[in-house]
Formats: C-alpha cells, structure tokens, sequence
C-alpha cells in the first residue's frame, strides 16, 4: 500500500505533536508539504497558498496508491483531477469555520475562494473524510455522502509522556492554572478571568500571542508568559500545574488538551467544547461563554479538591487518553486505507 501524504509541519505544533505524528505508524510512500523544520529553504508560493503541493505531488500519480490530505482544510482542491488514486482528507478545522471552507472557500483569502469555485464538487469525490470531533461531520454532511465521513481523533505519545506524569508533584495544590495555546482562544474571557482571581497562579504558553494581549500579560504579577519553551519544559509547565483552562471560540482537536490530560491536567473549557467529553465529566467541566463567575468556579471546584482526591483526578486523566495513543489511532486510519481501496478495487 503506497500512500502519498501531503502534510504541514508547523513550528507551534511542537516536534512530538501535530496530526503530523501519524506519520510516525503509517509508513507512507512519500511525504510532501509544508515543513517550517526543514533546513531546506523552501517556496514562499507553495508554504503561503499550501494548496499548490498537489501538483508537487502529481510526479507520483503513477507509483502510489492512495492519497492523504492530512490537512484537508488547507492543501485539498485539485486533488480530485489530479490523481486516479482514491482521495482522504482529514479536517481539523471547527465546524462554523470549517462550513466556510466547504461552502464557500473563502477561510484562506481570495486565491482560496477563486481555487474553490474551480473545483467547488471535489468533497463529494473523496473517498473518505477523516474528522477529529464528531461536531464537524454535520457541515461536511452537505457536501459529500455521510457513510464516507469517519470521526478519528487527534492522538498523542502515551509513552513519551507517562514519565513526566510519574514525576508529578505529589505535594498540595500550588493553585496553579496552564493555559497553552492560540488557534480560537477568547483572550479578552480569559484576561478579564485572570484579573479578577488574584489568589491564583496562571500560567500562559502562547508562541503567537498579538501585541495587545502581550502588554497586557506583561502586567499582571500572578500571570506567567512564556512564549518559547520546548516540549520538556512544556511537559513540566503541565506537571507543576493544577487545571487546564482553556477559554475557546471553537474547537475541532487540540494537542493542549490531550498533553495537558496526559499530565494530569483536569480540563475547564468553554462549554461549546464539551461534547467530546461527555462522558469524562470527573476530569472536565464546561462554563458558559460570557460567565466569567461560572468560570472561576469550575476552577475552584478542582483546585479545591482534598489531596487524595485530586489525586484520584490526575489517575482518572491519564486513564482516559491512553485511548488516543498515536499507535491505536494510526491503526484505526491504517483499516480506513484498507477499506477505502478494498472499494476501490471491487
């Protein structure tokens, strides 16, 4: 089975995270794409639009056997003409801002809405839609049949990360809160959260936090900003912490998430995002959008647990991401690839 991959592998996903891992247990034929790791310079055309990586790929068409967008949201439109190989895209964009990207192209600029209408009926040529929350099959519903939408989630490196779980604090609460991250974070929920619990440390990693957001962090004494870490340190940042908090506009898949967990974070999220966690709430708790009081104290009813409690909380988290190893999620899309060319072929 040759499979062509086209991928992005960005700065902010870490060199252990991004859908990029995937790559690790598929073992396809050829890897193209975005890469801000390489030492190689690279076209400013090709990394700016994404989408003309498909031509690169073309070269391949008669050796492989199957293509994969591993960020269909970015790089998928010509595909569909291109290539005689079955075609999988995975999204990982939130439903409101993925519905924009499907129906009317326009999420990337103007180039992307003109490539769009060249080629607005390429999803219902898909073989497959691989979706990372369940909550983005809807939009994609109205373009492509039903039965080829699969919903497969982000993974992550259990083993990588159980040693620094293990090396967790075992002492008191520090009252200490993480926040990682920049794709659909609400800042002005979270600052004005942050200013009004002056009895809490808060912890903040963002590699692209805007300016204003900047001068504002800058002042505030109980805030910690880090803005370049690596992924030890931000292991650590994890480990020394109590809760996740996590203020969102939206939400398909977050690294942030399933790191922080995997570390014994106990989530508190914007309650749009909890419908993929509907059956953890022990480790996870909504709050409603505009309601910074609801938000606190979701925070408080984790960092006020009793020490034997909370301990019981980090156990419960680690125990539920163990699901999503890289290596069970690989094997899930590897059975997609089998069956999409068993169709292929019959």
């Amino acid at each position: 089975m040759k499979v062509l991959a086209i991928r992005s592998d960005f700065m902010h996903h870490g060199a252990h995270s991004g859908y990029k891992q995937i790559l690790n247990y598929t073992d396809p034929y050829k890897v193209i794409g975005v890469n801000e790791r390489s030492s190689v310079k690279q076209s400013k055309i090709l990394n700016a639009y994404c989408w003309p990586y498909e031509f690169v790929g073309y070269r391949y068409r008669k050796e492989i056997d199957l293509v994969h967008h591993l960020y269909a949201d970015e790089f998928f439109r010509f595909s569909t003409r291109l290539f005689n190989s079955p075609i999988i895209g995975t999204f990982h964009q939130p439903p409101d801002l993925l519905e924009r990207d499907v129906i009317y192209g326009d999420l990337r600029g103007r180039v992307a809405k003109l490539t769009h209408r060249l080629n607005k009926n390429r999803f219902k040529h898909l073989a497959a839609a691989i979706v990372t929350n369940p909550n983005q099959a809807e939009v994609l519903e109205k373009v492509m049949p039903k039965e080829r939408i699969h919903a497969i989630p982000l993974g992550l490196h259990v083993d990588r990360l159980r040693p620094f779980f293990s090396r967790a604090k075992e002492q008191e609460s520090k009252l200490q809160v993480i926040t990682v991250g920049n794709w659909q974070r609400d800042w002005d929920f979270y600052f004005e959260l942050v200013k009004k619990s002056p009895g809490l440390k808060f912890v903040l990693v963002n590699r692209k936090l805007d300016e204003h957001y900047r001068k504002m962090a800058s002042g505030i004494a109980h805030l910690s900003f880090f803005e370049n870490v690596n992924d030890e340190e931000l292991y650590q940042l994890y480990s020394e912490s109590d809760v996740q908090f996590l203020p969102i506009k939206g939400m398909a898949a977050s690294n942030a998430i399933m790191d922080g967990l995997a570390l014994g974070c106990p989530l508190v999220i914007t309650d749009i995002g909890l419908s993929a966690f509907s059956e953890v709430s022990d480790i996870v708790k909504g709050f409603a959008q505009t309601d910074v009081s609801n938000a606190i104290a979701q925070i408080n009813s984790f960092l006020n647990q009793s020490f034997s409690l909370r301990q019981e909380t980090r156990k419960a988290c680690q125990t539920y991401v163990e699901q999503f190893d890289w290596k069970a999620i690989a094997e899930r899309t590897l059975t997609l690839y089998r069956q999409v060319l068993n169709d292929a072929n019959s």
